[in-house]
């Protein structure tokens, strides 16, 4: 109970703490953050006025000095250098003298003359046309320039040297200045507490920087970003400490004027503004937690009385009627729970009335219910045993008809296999018909072809024989052509020993010589091509014997085929008409097989119908028992919920 109430009083004061705390503490952040934005803006803006007295103050210092230099540069006449030296050693010690921040006051000549004023011991090799102070003011075409600073080799100050071509342009006039005044002014501008300003040339060098050397290099990433652009403002982190960087260029220069702001003098500003922001805060919420709970407590007293007459009425105690002190919703409440616990006790009498009727209908329904229960369930007993007979009737009728049907397959599968063996034993017998046939003319072209082999064999014989004959006479003609040869011979050693006289002769003889030679060479041709014909008809002659042998077997094969086939023909003339028998008796068979199978299907059937029309008076039977018993058991329940109902009801006290 109060675990609930606690429960309720907590999200109530959540609730309006959050109503409070939510836009309290949002407004107190937005104004504590627009104060210290504005804090930094003025800030950051006194940094950048420094930062812009600070170019100013360059402007009017190196503007002076670019003045200086060009009166000077306008007084020296046009005309040797050696006439002009006294002249030109007065003007510059009459204007170093008035200028406590020029160093020196020299002129550099296009012949390597060099003057300068206080005068310093210089090295004899000492160029002034290879200084840059010379090449870039003979490279302006008389304008002046401003160098880069450098850290001066005798007094070690940081200066830059402000140089103009002289008007006949054969030398040049400059100054150098020392930067004090510029250091001395940057570091006593002061940025916030513990802000600083720094001066870095075009070429990074520090003119002035409260940590860095003057006249060295910085190599920064913060410091290439603030050389992209002329002015503005970069936020960066150094020594793990915020800061912010605001920077302008030096027209004159093109040195980098910076201002650096810590982010921690920003806070230390701002943080009286934090300071009284969370006073009135937490004066706030001190104020507004007293008004919340009273506020919460006015609220609960008419629910929580509410909530007693509630659980009053949860006992079942209608007599006691709930107070109504308020017109405000909870008023509202209030009223509907009197109008229901009046509802409620006026629903109680009534169910009283309708619960005894109930009981006593109930009560007679369930003695009619009992006793058609009983008449149905003897009925649905004897339809299940019909039921059952002629289910095992159907079943035996069909084991029946199956078994019909199986032996009507069979015999329908033997009467097509008596069907295909009839006619395979006729295609055989015809085939054996066809191969006798081709058997016998086979046997007649072996026949044939065994006396074409024969008399191939006798020529082949008789040309092996011819070109023996030829070989003989070749033997016969070579003997003659070497007879021939070595008469031919002696006839031309003869006409030699005759001179002149047998010269005729002797050319008779030769051509005769050379006949032979020719017949002897030929003949020698004819009887390697009549060896190579001997050959190839002995081995002709050998394979026409083989061939004859083969041809022979080939006969007498033939002659057991012819046999064999006569044989089977005697045999598929008896097995035919055989098998022609047995297909027409498969064939009744089977036709008096299918008439039983039919007859007993439609047996069957009956059976069937006679089995289904039983089992739904059974099924209906059942249902009616299923139904009658539900009936019974919902008036059983029935009289079973009145009693609980006025059991119930005995709570209510009206």
């Amino acid at each position: 109970m109060n675990k609930a109430r606690t429960s309720f009083r907590t999200k109530l004061n959540v609730l309006f703490a959050l109503i409070l705390l939510v836009p309290t503490i949002s407004i107190g952040a937005l104004s504590y953050i627009t104060a210290k934005n504005a804090v930094e803006d003025e800030i950051l803006y006194s940094a950048e006025q420094s930062v812009g007295a600070i170019n100013g103050v360059i402007d009017e210092l190196l503007d002076q000095k670019l003045t200086n230099v060009q009166a000077m540069v306008n007084k020296i006449n046009a005309g040797p250098f050696s006439n002009q030296q006294t002249y030109i050693r007065t003007i510059f010690e009459q204007y170093e003298q008035q200028q406590g921040d020029v160093l020196n006051v020299f002129i550099g000549t296009e012949k390597g003359e060099y003057l300068n004023v206080p005068p310093r011991k210089i090295e004899k090799t000492y160029d002034p046309r290879q200084r840059d102070w010379y090449k870039q003011a003979m490279a302006a075409n008389g304008k002046a320039i401003i160098t880069e600073p450098y850290e001066e080799a005798f007094t070690k100050n940081v200066v830059v040297t402000i140089a103009q071509q002289s008007l006949d342009k054969k030398g040049v006039v400059a100054i150098s200045v020392k930067l004090n005044a510029i250091q001395q002014m940057a570091e006593s501008v002061a940025i916030g507490r513990e802000g600083f300003s720094a001066i870095l040339s075009q070429n990074r060098v520090v003119i002035t920087h409260p940590t860095l050397d003057k006249g060295k290099m910085v190599d920064n990433p913060t410091v290439e970003k603030a050389f992209k652009q002329e002015k503005g403002e970069l936020d960066y982190t150094e020594d793990g400490e915020p800061r912010t960087l605001l920077y302008e260029t030096n027209a004159l220069t093109g040195w980098k004027i910076t201002g650096t702001v810590l982010q921690k003098e920003i806070d230390a500003a701002a943080f009286p503004i934090l300071k009284q922001t969370m006073l009135v805060i937490v004066v706030a919420i001190a104020i507004s937690a007293v008004i919340i709970h009273f506020m919460v407590k006015s609220l609960l007293r008419p629910i929580i009385a509410l909530r007693d007459d509630a659980k009053l009425i949860s006992t079942g105690d209608l007599r006691k009627p709930i107070a109504v002190a308020s017109d405000d919703e909870i008023g509202q409440l209030a009223r509907a729970f009197e109008t229901m616990r009046v509802s409620l006790r006026e629903l109680v009498t009534t169910l009283e009335q309708d619960a005894q009727g109930v009981a006593e209908a109930s009560s007679g329904l369930s003695a009619n219910a009992e006793e058609t229960t009983t008449a149905t369930e003897r009925v649905t007993a004897a339809s299940q045993e019909i039921a059952a007979s002629a289910e095992e009737q159907m079943h035996q009728v069909t084991r029946n008809a199956e078994a019909l049907q199986e032996l009507t397959t069979a015999i329908m599968h033997i009467t097509e296999i008596s069907s295909d063996v009839t006619t395979q034993s006729e295609h055989a017998t015809a085939q054996a018909l066809e191969g006798g046939t081709a058997v016998g003319n086979t046997r007649q072209q072996m026949a044939s072809i065994y006396d074409s082999v024969a008399a191939s064999n006798d020529k082949i014989a008789s040309l092996a024989k011819r070109s023996t004959e030829i070989g003989e006479m070749l033997d016969v003609i070579t003997s003659i052509a070497e007879q021939t040869n070595l008469l031919a011979l002696n006839a031309a050693i003869e006409a030699a020993r005759a001179g002149e006289h047998g010269k005729g002769f002797a050319v008779v003889a030769d051509e005769v010589r050379k006949l032979a030679e020719q017949s002897q060479r030929s003949v020698q041709q004819i009887f390697t091509v009549i060896q190579h014909v001997q050959q190839d008809t002995s081995q002709a002659v050998t394979i026409m014997a083989k061939v004859t042998d083969e041809v022979q077997q080939g006969l007498s094969v033939s002659d057991e085929a012819i046999t064999k086939f006569r044989a089977i023909e005697h045999s598929m003339e008896v097995i035919v008409p055989r098998m022609e028998e047995v297909s027409a008796a498969t064939q009744q068979i089977s036709a008096g097989v299918q008439e039983v199978a039919a007859t007993t299907e439609e047996f069957v059937a009956s059976a069937e119908r006679n089995a289904s029309h039983v089992e739904n008076v059974a099924a209906s039977s059942e249902e009616q028992l299923a139904s009658m018993q539900e009936i019974n058991a919902s008036a059983q329940t029935l009289s079973h919920m009145s009693d609980e109902l006025r059991e119930l009801l005995k709570q209510f006290k009206k």
